[in-house]
C-alpha cells in the first residue's frame, strides 16, 4: 500500500520548485545585462540569440538520461543533489562577474540549465509519490502556477536589483546565491522516497531513447496525444514571450522595456488558468484541455485583429494566459497518471524534451515571419491561432463524448421546448462488418473508444497521425476473435468496432458466445445512418 505523505512534504517540493525556477530566470537575465555591458548594446540581438540557445541546450541533451535517471534513483536524492549543484554554480556566478569572463558566463549558464534539466523530471514524476491519485490534477496547478509567477518575480528581480546596485551586478547576483541557499534548505524538508527501478541503461544518445519511449507511449490511450500537447504548450509559451516585445514596438509604439512587461499579463494569467485547472479537473480529463484550447486560438486571432488596441491586449493577454493554464494542466496530469509507473520519468522526459525542441521552432516562426515587417508579430500571433485551432482536433477524439455531450447541452440552452433527454442510448458493442471509409471518418470523430480490426497493420505517416489521436489498428485472425471481442467488452463502455473480411454468420456465432445481452451489440452498415458525426444532438 502507497504511503501517505504530509501535505507538507508537497509544499516544500512546490517552494524548492519555485526558488529554482526564480533563479534560472533571474540568474540568465543577470547574465544578459552582463553581456551587453561587455560587448555594447549594438550586440543586444546577438547576446540575447546565444543566451538562449545555451539555455536550450541542455535540455535538449540531458532531459531524456535525467528521465532514466529519476527511475533508477530516488526523486528526492535527485532533487537535493541539484541544488547543491545550483548553489555551486551561483558561488562561481559571482566570480564570473566580479571579473566580466564572458566566456564563463555562457557555460554557468549552461551548468545553471543543466541542473534544471535534470530537475525537471524528478519534480514531475515526485507529484504522484507526494499526494495521492484524486489531489494530482490540482498539485499540478499549484506547480504551474507557482512556476510562472517565479518567472514573473524573476524578471522583475533583475531589473530592480540592478537599479537598486546601480548596475553593479556582483552585488545583484549574491542574492542569487541566498535564493540558492533557501531551496536546498526547503529540498532537505522533502519527505524521502524510494526509487521506482528501471533496467534501462543511461543512454548519452537522447534520439534513441526518445524514439523508444513515444513507442512505449503509444500502447497506452491518447498518452501520446497529451505528450505531444503539453509540448506544443511550451511552443506557445515560447512564441509568446519572444514575439511580444517586437508586437509592442511595431504595433502599439512602445519601447522594448514596456513591451516586456506585457508579457507578465499573459503570464498571471497562465498562473491563474493552472490553479483554477486543478480546480476543475480531478482525473486529468481533456475535455478542459479542449475548450482551453479553443480559447487560446480565439485570443491569439484576437490580439492580430487589435494589435493597435493596448487595453483590449492587455485583457486578451490575461485571457490567453487562463485559457493556456486550463489547456495544459489536464495534460501534465493524464501524462502523470497515465504513464507506466517504471518509465514515468522517462516519459516525463520526453516531453520535456519535445517542449524545449518547441521552443526552438517558435524561434524559427519568428525567423520565417521577419520578411512581413511591421506586420510580422500580428501575423505571427494569427498563425499561432490557427495552429493552436487545428491541435484542438487532436485533443477532440480523447473525451469526444463528453465533449458533444457538452456542446449539446449548450445547443438547447436557449430553445423553449427542450428535449427531456439529449443523449441517446448507445450500445456496447458497434460492429461495421465491411470496413468503411466513411463511417471510419465518422466514428473516430463520435466515438472515444474506436477498435479497427483488419487484416493488415497500418504504418507510415497515416497509421502515426491515427495513433495519436488514440487509433490503434490491430491485426486479427478468427481464432483469437472471440478473445479480443470479450477484452474490449469488459471496459464497460460503448465500443465502435471495425472489422472486414469477416461472414455475418461468423460474427452472429462470437457475439452470441459473449455474456452480454443482444441489445447491447448493434450491427451497422455503410448506409446505416443511426449514428452521425454528433450522436448527441436530437434533431
Amino acid at each position: 500500500m502507497k504511503k501517505r505523505f504530509s501535505i507538507s512534504s508537497f509544499a516544500y517540493l512546490n517552494c524548492t520548485q519555485f526558488l529554482g525556477v526564480l533563479n534560472d530566470n533571474l540568474f540568465k537575465i543577470l547574465i544578459v545585462f552582463l553581456l551587453i555591458g561587455i560587448y555594447g548594446t549594438a550586440e543586444a540581438s546577438s547576446v540575447l540569440a546565444k543566451v538562449g540557445a545555451t539555455f536550450v541546450l541542455p535540455f535538449l541533451l540531458f532531459s531524456q538520461t535525467s528521465g532514466i535517471l529519476a527511475d533508477k534513483v530516488s526523486k528526492k536524492k535527485i532533487t537535493v543533489g541539484v541544488k547543491w549543484l545550483e548553489l555551486f554554480i551561483a558561488i562561481v556566478g559571482v566570480f564570473v562577474f566580479f571579473y566580466q569572463l564572458a566566456w564563463a558566463a555562457y557555460v554557468m549558464l549552461f551548468l545553471m540549465a543543466t541542473q534544471s534539466a535534470i530537475f525537471g523530471p524528478a519534480k514531475y514524476g515526485i507529484v504522484p509519490e507526494l499526494v495521492e491519485k484524486d489531489q494530482i490534477a490540482k498539485a499540478n496547478g499549484s506547480l504551474t502556477a507557482s512556476m510562472y509567477l517565479a518567472c514573473i518575480i524573476g524578471t522583475f528581480l533583475a531589473s530592480f536589483l540592478t537599479d537598486m546596485t546601480d548596475k553593479h551586478l556582483t552585488f545583484a547576483v549574491l542574492f542569487c546565491v541566498l535564493v540558492a541557499v533557501v531551496g536546498l534548505l526547503s529540498s532537505f524538508k522533502i519527505q524521502p522516497t524510494p526509487k521506482i527501478g528501471t533496467e534501462k541503461k543511461l543512454n548519452t544518445f537522447p534520439l534513441k531513447e526518445l524514439y523508444q519511449t513515444l513507442k512505449e507511449s503509444t500502447k497506452r490511450p491518447f498518452l501520446i496525444t497529451a505528450i505531444v500537447s503539453s509540448s506544443f504548450f511550451l511552443f506557445v509559451a515560447a512564441f509568446i514571450q519572444l514575439n511580444i516585445i517586437p508586437f509592442a514596438i511595431q504595433r502599439l509604439n512602445l519601447d522594448e522595456t514596456k513591451g516586456g512587461y506585457l508579457f507578465l499579463f499573459s503570464a498571471i494569467g497562465i498562473a491563474s488558468g493552472s490553479f483554477l485547472a486543478g480546480k476543475l479537473s480531478k482525473r486529468g480529463k481533456f475535455t478542459i484541455s479542449y475548450f482551453g484550447a479553443l480559447g487560446m486560438a480565439l485570443s491569439f486571432i484576437l490580439t492580430a485583429l487589435f494589435s493597435s488596441h493596448l487595453i483590449a491586449v492587455i485583457v486578451i493577454l490575461i485571457l490567453m494566459g487562463v485559457f493556456g493554464g486550463l489547456f495544459v494542466v489536464p495534460m501534465d496530469t493524464f501524462i502523470q497518471t497515465q504513464s507506466p509507473e517504471n518509465m514515468r520519468g522517462q516519459v516525463i522526459a520526453t516531453n520535456s524534451f519535445l517542449s524545449f525542441l518547441g521552443v526552438l521552432v517558435a524561434s524559427f516562426l519568428l525567423f520565417i515571419l521577419e520578411p512581413f515587417g511591421p506586420y510580422a508579430s500580428s501575423l505571427g500571433f494569427f498563425v499561432v491561432g490557427i495552429l493552436i485551432f487545428c491541435m484542438s482536433f487532436l485533443i477532440l477524439r480523447a473525451d469526444i463524448e463528453d465533449i458533444l455531450y457538452y456542446a449539446s447541452r449548450l445547443k438547447f440552452l436557449f430553445k423553449k421546448n427542450k428535449p427531456e433527454h439529449t443523449l441517446f442510448e448507445i450500445p456496447k458493442l458497434l460492429i461495421i462488418p465491411n470496413f468503411s471509409k466513411k463511417l471510419f471518418w465518422k466514428a473516430i470523430f463520435t466515438f472515444k473508444n474506436v477498435h479497427p480490426c483488419l487484416s493488415f497493420e497500418n504504418f507510415g505517416i497515416r497509421g502515426f497521425l491515427l495513433r495519436l489521436i488514440g487509433i490503434r489498428f490491430t491485426k486479427h485472425e478468427k481464432y483469437d476473435m472471440k478473445g479480443f471481442l470479450k477484452r474490449i467488452v469488459k471496459k464497460q463502455t460503448s465500443l465502435l468496432f471495425f472489422q472486414d473480411q469477416w461472414e455475418k454468420t461468423a460474427l452472429d456465432d462470437i457475439i452470441s458466445q459473449l455474456d452480454i445481452p443482444k441489445s447491447d451489440v448493434l450491427l451497422l452498415k455503410e448506409e446505416d445512418n443511426r449514428f452521425v458525426p454528433t450522436p448527441y444532438f436530437e434533431t
